[in-house]
């Protein structure tokens, strides 16, 4: 995401005959990649380095809590043991994804003496690293799960992991070893909010979260695009009608009027909100109408970023007057507890 702040840059050989020969450079009016620009990356931890195309980890569910004492296992005194066998462990997946770009730059703009920028070819690199990052964070967050169809060095379909998003809606597809045991099945935490965004839809999704032990520490964030974010906000502070509510700042400084909610206080957790242009947003107009905006909840200490390759830089052989490089990034996002996350869909305005 670039925004061009100095529109006076000129460009010497484009204006030859202006008494300021300015050169272009707009590298210190860009936005630089920050953790508002790439929130889930900025959240999420690292994972051990992978050791395969294939990440494995494995689902440590110690079975639903007891609803009734049937489900206690009580034992007469003196009673004789009985062994039952024990229940194959249930390992999930996710492959590697590559993201990479090439780019070629000329003998003539590395070697030109451009104003701020002290050599073209590096700063080709810088730009196509900010590029790169929110590419990687826009995967994590919506890329599907597709094996590649074709061995190395050869065209097929691309090997694509599966982005946090799909990871909660279809857990299945993502079981590599064993199958989902009973109660592990309600890890499918994806509530259908078509009919408006309620309180009772954030209540039922947290409430599902909590009841298969994901909230922990009492904190959960929760990413949504503008449009999502701000239907949010007016959920609990009404902008508008006999009941709006324009909740003053009392005690601040500026006696400023507070209409943004950034932490929704639940009987289950608290809820961090945060901006992240990568979800679906209730603007987009999505034809599925369970596509049309998400909430997305989920505890970063449960998500890890396991990365083979970080932004990996390889020069390509010279065959003319240019330079050219390519960038990659390869590494895949694990939801190692599926139990921790939660997602509301079709959020419309």
């Amino acid at each position: 995401m670039s925004v061009i702040g100095n529109v006076n840059a000129f460009h010497s050989n484009q204006l030859t005959g202006q008494p300021r020969h300015q050169k272009l450079d707009v590298m210190d009016s860009i936005i630089d990649i920050a953790p508002y620009d790439t929130p889930l990356l900025a959240t999420i931890g690292r994972g051990q380095v992978p050791m395969d195309r294939v990440v494995h980890w494995v689902s440590d569910y110690g079975g639903q809590q007891p609803t009734t004492m049937t489900d206690v296992s009580s034992r007469n005194e003196g009673d004789d043991a009985t062994a039952s066998a024990i229940t194959s462990r249930c390992f999930y997946k996710n492959y590697l994804h590559i993201i990479g770009d090439a780019k070629s730059v000329t003998h003539t703009q590395a070697l030109l003496q451009q104003w701020g920028i002290e050599d073209e070819y590096y700063n080709q690199q810088e730009r196509l690293a900010k590029k790169l990052l929110t590419q990687v964070n826009y995967a994590i967050m919506n890329s599907t799960i597709d094996e590649q169809s074709v061995g190395p060095n050869s065209s097929g379909n691309e090997r694509n992991m599966g982005g946090l998003r799909d990871q909660i809606i279809t857990p299945a597809s993502y079981i590599a070893n064993g199958s989902q045991r009973t109660g592990e099945a309600a890890y499918d935490n994806h509530i259908d909010a078509a009919g408006g965004l309620t309180t009772a839809h954030m209540n039922t999704a947290l409430s599902s979260m909590w009841t298969n032990g994901g909230v922990d520490g009492g904190i959960v964030h929760a990413l949504a695009n503008s449009g999502v974010k701000e239907i949010v906000s007016e959920l609990f502070a009404p902008v508008s009608g006999t009941s709006g509510i324009q909740r003053r700042n009392f005690g601040s400084d500026d006696r400023s009027i507070d209409m943004v909610v950034d932490v929704v206080k639940s009987e289950y957790c608290d809820v961090h909100l945060m901006l992240d242009r990568t979800v679906k947003d209730s603007a987009q107009g999505a034809s599925d109408l369970l596509d049309t905006g998400d909430l997305l909840f989920f505890n970063p200490a449960w998500v890890e970023l396991r990365v083979l390759q970080d932004l990996n830089v390889t020069d390509l052989a010279k065959v003319g007057s240019s330079w050219q490089f390519l960038m990659e990034w390869e590494g895949t996002i694990c939801l190692v507890a599926p139990n921790t996350a939660g997602l509301l869909r079709g959020i419309a305005e």
